[in-house]
């Protein structure tokens, strides 16, 4: 695999997220990433890293975790568009998931890439 796209290749639109409490009352982030395939190649693996941050309003800024999103395709072709959807554990030292989602903030970082030529 790669560690990115070829350039211009993979369109990602704006990333929606919500953050709540598992049964556990564990913070969780529940994420989706919209791509698009803007290129020539047909992609196979997508993964991203994602680092959360929160920002408290009389503190600066905590990391409160990182997860993984990451999709495999039979075949993810030019034009096509999907919404990677992943949920994943936050740092319970950091925050408790009841915050406000407009607090929160997410970095996205191409992890892993796996593509072929089309055709």
């Amino acid at each position: 695999g790669a560690q990115a796209p070829p350039p211009g290749s993979l369109s990602v639109g704006d990333v929606t997220f919500l953050v709540s409490r598992n049964d556990n009352g564990t913070p969780e982030m529940s994420i989706t990433i919209p791509v698009q395939n803007t290129g020539d190649v047909t992609f196979t693996a997508i993964e991203f890293r994602v680092d959360v941050s929160y920002d408290p309003i009389a503190r600066d800024t905590v990391d409160a975790g990182t997860g993984y999103v990451e999709e495999t395709f039979e075949q993810f072709g030019p034009g096509s568009s999907v919404g990677l959807e992943e949920t994943f554990d936050l740092d319970d030292s950091a925050v408790d998931g009841t915050e406000p989602d407009d607090r929160y903030d997410v970095e996205l970082s191409y992890r892993r890439v796996e593509y072929r030529a089309t055709g």
